[in-house]
């Protein structure tokens, strides 16, 4: 990979540049592949630069990873919650109505309840702690919420090796990037092929 300056009118569509600007990165280092057809760049016929962003995995992680994890841990936690139901013959939209708490206090716990459904208590119990964990998770990234990275490993190992086979969300399909030596204001022609 050899680094050039980049030239006015010498950009390829491909060409990787430093100092992009990506608005869910604030505080990230943002590099950019410019996505822009080679023929509206050779012939000046664009206002607009369009490119992808690229970050790295740890402040990807952070942003896009972490809202893709949790729309898969929520889903994961939806059909969790409906074989529940469905294990008691409730239906799914008794949750349009009530909560998993109401649920646990005015039929599993019941004093009329039956063995089936204080066999299910365990269950409820857990899946209420999971959507308690969800609501905390959903307030962003944070030191506190670093226990999703624990809680969903298999979510997220599914997710990481997606990203490693480039066929994850947002994934482009090039060569593993070498963004190390990358200065300030530097771009590399023809770097996806």
């Amino acid at each position: 990979m050899t680094i050039k300056e980049p030239l006015l009118g010498q950009i390829n569509q491909g060409s990787i540049f430093s100092c992009a600007k990506a608005d869910r990165y604030p505080n990230c280092i943002v590099h950019g592949v410019v996505l822009t057809a080679r023929c509206d760049l050779e012939q000046d016929k664009y206002n607009v630069l369009n490119y992808a962003p690229v970050v790295s995995l740890s402040d990807w992680l952070k942003v896009d990873g972490y809202e893709i994890a949790l729309s898969r841990i929520s889903a994961d936690l939806d059909s969790r919650i409906e074989a529940a139901l469905n294990s008691v013959d409730l239906p799914m939209s008794i949750l349009s109505s009530q909560t998993l708490t109401s649920i646990l206090d005015a039929y599993i716990r019941s004093p009329e309840a039956t063995k089936q459904l204080k066999k299910a208590e365990k269950k409820f119990v857990e899946l209420h702690e999971r959507v308690q964990q969800l609501v905390r998770w959903k307030e962003g990234y944070s030191r506190n919420n670093l226990d999703l990275f624990d809680r969903c490993e298999s979510i997220l190992k599914n997710l990481v090796r997606e990203l490693a086979n480039r066929a994850g969300p947002g994934c482009l399909d090039s060569a593993p990037l070498d963004l190390s030596g990358f200065l300030p204001g530097y771009a590399e022609r023809g770097a996806l092929r």
